[in-house]
């Protein structure tokens, strides 16, 4: 809130001293937040250790969790046909990527052979 107050009165009267106590309050701010930000990562420490070492049950879930949140589960192909086989996917994928990289963009002109030599020997 004193952030906005300072904010809201360098906007109205904008002198250098009316910045400076902008500058001030931020640098406050950022510190408080510095020191927020540590607190839960000591936190969130405590609350590993607590629950034991990385062979634990609570680390086995939490890796569990991510995987299955990273994981596809769906896929289109170029009909808007969905799937969920997964060599089925892995077909649709290499398909798409492979006519993604393999067109020539059109901005591109293709060059010869002759200007990778000179480019080559620095001409």
């Amino acid at each position: 809130m004193e952030l906005d107050l300072v904010q809201q009165k360098a906007l109205v009267d904008p002198s250098p001293e009316n910045f400076e106590a902008e500058g001030v309050v931020m640098r406050e701010l950022n510190v408080l937040l510095s020191a927020e930000e540590s607190f839960l990562r000591q936190k969130s420490r405590e609350t590993w250790l607590k629950t034991g070492d990385t062979n634990s049950d609570y680390f086995h879930r939490s890796v569990r969790s991510k995987q299955k949140r990273s994981r596809i589960r769906v896929l289109k192909d170029e009909d808007g046909l969905k799937t969920q086989d997964v060599d089925q996917m892995a077909q649709i994928a290499v398909r798409f990527y492979g006519h993604l990289l393999g067109r020539p963009d059109p901005e591109v002109e293709p060059q010869t052979d002759d200007y990778y030599e000179r480019l080559l020997k620095g001409l």
